[in-house]
């Protein structure tokens, strides 16, 4: 088999069907983890599976995280490719999955593209992902690629790359991808990037990317925290994740909830000026914090 799609789902069977439908035209292994659908939903996923042929499966961990490693665990394509069940690929893919699925690297890199999910006009967060590849093609530094594209999809990942070094989502209410994406940026041996897109990132109500309380906020906090202790600790200092805008985006919740941003920052040696220049970011957290 030369390429699994692993997604994780919750209460999104009609998003699912386009997913699926995006990656039609694929002879892969497709596998499907839910994590506590309604049994209402699970009805629906398991009419689309008579149309569809995926794998389907339960969360044997929490949240997306556990969904995504209960995934990787039953994934047997040379090549992974992630998504969110809210999301779908470009008919690009077809095209540039043969085009690099002979390649020797371990990690190929992609630009993508967002639209609102209702009505499919441009949206904004592809923005990061876009400063990323800006920034590449004008350095060739190909650090920027593995510490600073914290998302999974986008990218396709050699298998035995990731499961020879054991790599795991973090199974946490939000920001269970970051350190995973930049683990795996840095323990990759060849890295290669295509600036054609293959996937496209949506925005809708639902999606667990947006900050709704003050739960979801601190996990993505503490992935933050987490994933600049490793690159500290492998030397990468200089692509930390700025944390201010978290900081900024912390006022909403009230000034002690602020401090305690504030308190936490210190405590885990934030330099809070690293990765200024990533400004979108900064105003997508606020985006999603008001849409």
């Amino acid at each position: 088999m030369e390429l699994s799609i692993l997604i994780p789902h919750k209460n999104s069977s009609s998003l699912l069907k386009r997913l699926l439908d995006s990656v039609d035209g694929l002879n892969s292994q497709i596998i499907v983890v839910d994590d506590n659908s309604t049994d209402d939903e699970m009805l629906k996923v398991s009419e689309l599976q008579q149309k569809y042929s995926f794998e389907l499966y339960k969360n044997e961990g929490k949240y997306a995280g556990g969904a995504r490693n209960t995934a990787l665990k039953h994934a047997i394509g040379n090549w992974i490719l992630f998504a969110d069940c809210d999301d779908f690929y470009l008919p690009s893919l077809v095209a540039l999955f043969n085009k690099y699925k002979d390649c020797d690297a371990d990690i190929i890199y992609f630009s993508v593209e967002s639209r609102y999910s209702d009505t499919l006009e441009p949206a904004y967060r592809d923005g990061h992902i876009k400063n990323i590849s800006r920034r590449y093609l004008q350095s060739k530094n190909d650090w920027i690629l593995r510490c600073c594209y914290t998302v999974p999809w986008g990218k396709m990942y050699k298998s035995s790359f990731v499961k020879k070094l054991n790599i795991q989502f973090d199974e946490v209410i939000s920001g269970n991808d970051i350190l995973f994406s930049i683990k795996s940026g840095v323990y990759a041996g060849k890295v290669l990037f295509e600036k054609q897109p293959i996937y496209c990132v949506t925005v809708s109500q639902n999606s667990i990317t947006r900050i709704k309380d003050v739960a979801h906020f601190e996990s993505r906090l503490q992935a933050y925290f987490r994933a600049n202790e490793f690159l500290r600790s492998r030397g990468k200092n200089k692509f930390e994740i700025s944390v201010m805008g978290m900081l900024l985006a912390s006022m909403d919740f009230g000034f002690l909830y602020t401090l305690h941003v504030f308190k936490e920052c210190l405590k885990h040696r934030s330099n809070l000026f690293v990765g200024m220049f990533d400004i979108d970011r900064y105003i997508n957290l606020f985006r999603y914090k008001n849409h």
